[in-house]
């Protein structure tokens, strides 16, 4: 079967739910470029397998069963969310390991930043 110029081996197809207001947007660009609802769903189809295929690099699902592995808020996240999940989730021997790393990152953004400053 040919969509378009693309021949397809083993064709299928799925079904997607849109807002109206999402289709009328898609519609108005799909109609601008000259493409059709199917083509514009396939090209996003494929980059999302290509983005995501892989999986997740910073945490491999393997690393869940580490019994060493903690999940915790993302460094950047908001100091709200830290002060709750510290408040909330830690006993004090992980607040004081949190608190040497912490330490010890500070001495590298230090050394780094004095490393830059003296490089002149």
């Amino acid at each position: 079967m040919v969509q378009g110029k693309k021949e397809f081996k083993n064709r299928t197809s799925m079904l997607t739910m849109l807002e109206k207001d999402e289709l009328d947007a898609l519609d108005e660009i799909r109609w601008r470029e000259r493409t059709s609802r199917s083509e514009v769903g396939r090209k996003a189809i494929i980059e999302y397998i290509k983005s995501h295929g892989t999986g997740n690099d910073t945490f491999k699902i393997t690393e869940w069963q580490d019994p060493n592995f903690r999940a915790m808020p993302a460094t950047m996240s908001s100091k709200d969310k830290w002060n709750e999940y510290i408040r909330q989730h830690m006993n004090k021997e992980e607040r004081k390991d949190l608190q040497d790393r912490a330490k010890y990152m500070l001495k590298i953004i230090e050394a780094q930043d004095w490393k830059e400053e003296n490089k002149k």
